[in-house]
């Protein structure tokens, strides 16, 4: 077995995936603050339209448990997972 077949077969030789490490993307491929904003604000504009349109149609008395005391649970959450 030659020397650089053994390098090859290696976990730390430097051409091995373990020995990569993870470059960033480039910043042209994130998006800018302002369109993140302008998503965010989209989203909660279609989720209060979405509320309001179904609190207009009745469909919220619909609800299960509607009119009934909301039972928050006390503790920590992620005990019960």
């Amino acid at each position: 077995m030659s020397s650089s077949s053994r390098d090859e077969n290696r976990s730390d030789a430097p051409h091995s995936p373990a020995a990569r490490t993870a470059a960033p993307p480039p910043a042209r491929a994130l998006p800018s603050d302002d369109a993140v904003d302008k998503i965010k604000i989209k989203v909660q504009n279609w989720a209060d339209e979405a509320y309001e349109e179904y609190a207009r149609t009745g469909d919220l008395q619909r609800l299960p448990g509607f009119g009934k005391p909301l039972v928050v649970p006390t503790g920590d959450p992620l005990s019960r997972c």
